[in-house]
């Protein structure tokens, strides 16, 4: 026995205001959901990521310069932890001419204070120092952080 659902007909101006009526709720919900799925367990932080270059006007930082730069500088900063990611930068550079070298990027989440800001600023200025570099990207971003 085959048993066949209702058709449900409506005119096409209270179909319009029941998808609306289905937009406001749906916004209200994801909200809502934000709100709630941002408990006790989660706090506001901010997200730090360093990019190095590894080639300066002294030549390659080797892989032993770079771990011991990471074990002396970067993580007695900010022991609780952080990733390293490698990478390949590009950008314009002189007489626009396409640059290229490899890089390592450095991930931190921490607290936004004046204490870790200062942190980061102090990391960028020994790299640029030790290893002659014009520069040290970084890029903040504030996101929550939930265990």
């Amino acid at each position: 026995m085959r048993q066949t659902l209702p058709t449900l007909r409506t005119p096409r101006g209270s179909l319009a205001l029941c998808a609306a009526a289905i937009v406001v709720a749906i916004g209200s919900t994801t909200s809502s959901f934000r709100a709630l799925s941002l408990g006790d367990a989660c706090t506001r932080q901010v997200q730090a990521r360093l990019f190095f270059g590894l080639h300066g006007s002294a030549g390659m930082v080797s892989e032993r310069d770079w771990d011991v730069f990471l074990a002396e500088i970067v993580t007695p900063r900010f022991p609780d932890g952080l990733t390293v990611f490698e990478a390949s930068g590009q950008w314009r550079g002189r007489a626009s001419r396409l640059e290229q070298e490899p890089a390592r990027v450095v991930e931190i989440v921490h607290d936004d204070s004046p204490n870790a800001r200062s942190f980061i600023n102090q990391i960028v200025t020994v790299y640029k120092a030790r290893y002659q570099q014009q520069s040290v990207m970084v890029t903040r971003t504030h996101i929550d952080v939930c265990f």
